[in-house]
């Protein structure tokens, strides 16, 4: 007995049919995926912010003393503000020649830093003086630069230092700028160096959420 087969659609219709099939199945894993993807990478984003050791010295260490920041609240208000901007722009996924495309943009801190750079936790104003103090810019922006001429910093306790650790005192010749070691400029800098070891992590949570909602 011979038996035949006769497709009634050219191969150009099944596979249309067939892209559509794996398109929408696509879509929908990764339209739920997005909801987990968001709350990991922002909570990744926080954990490498506060592993990098600008974090630690600015609430405890030798940033805090020099900075004069007397409480971890504007740094942790900062931090809040850079992960609260992660987010995620997904186009979908269509059909075409070629098969299947979309994309998904990821969107974490924004280089220029103008966004939380203008943000009162960014800043600290001396209660005696009323001068502000631009923290978050020295550190992240300011790289190598003399910051303040013929003052260098004395190490305490202090009754009159903001932080009770240290106090900035005239001394002709000498010039504070960020510590060296802590010292960031547009490119290199705190937030960049967190996110850049956490590259591979982000691709695992993509690929994890993605492969659970299929």
């Amino acid at each position: 007995m011979n038996l035949s087969v006769k497709l009634l659609e050219s191969d150009s219709v099944i596979r249309t049919k067939i892209l559509d099939a794996i398109r929408s199945v696509m879509d929908d894993a990764m339209r739920k995926a997005l909801y987990r993807i968001k709350p990991r990478l922002q909570d990744e984003v926080k954990q490498a912010l506060m592993s990098e050791p600008e974090y630690l010295s600015l609430v405890s260490g030798q940033l805090k003393s020099e900075l004069g920041i007397p409480t971890k609240d504007k740094i942790d208000n900062i931090i809040n503000l850079w992960t609260s901007n992660v987010s995620m722009n997904y186009t979908g996924i269509s059909t075409n020649a070629r098969g299947l495309s979309g994309s998904l943009k990821l969107e974490m801190i924004r280089s220029s830093f103008d966004d939380v750079l203008v943000d009162d936790s960014a800043v600290v104003v001396d209660g005696v003086s009323g001068v502000v103090i631009p923290w978050l810019e020295w550190l992240l922006l300011y790289g190598g630069k003399i910051i303040i001429r013929n003052y260098r910093v004395v190490f305490g306790p202090y009754s009159t230092s903001r932080t009770g650790m240290a106090i900035m005192v005239e001394s002709p010749g000498d010039n504070w700028r960020v510590p060296p070691e802590f010292a960031g400029t547009i490119s290199n800098n705190w937030v960049t160096r967190a996110l850049v070891k956490i590259n591979n992590q982000i691709t695992t949570i993509l690929q994890d959420e993605l492969e659970r909602s299929l």
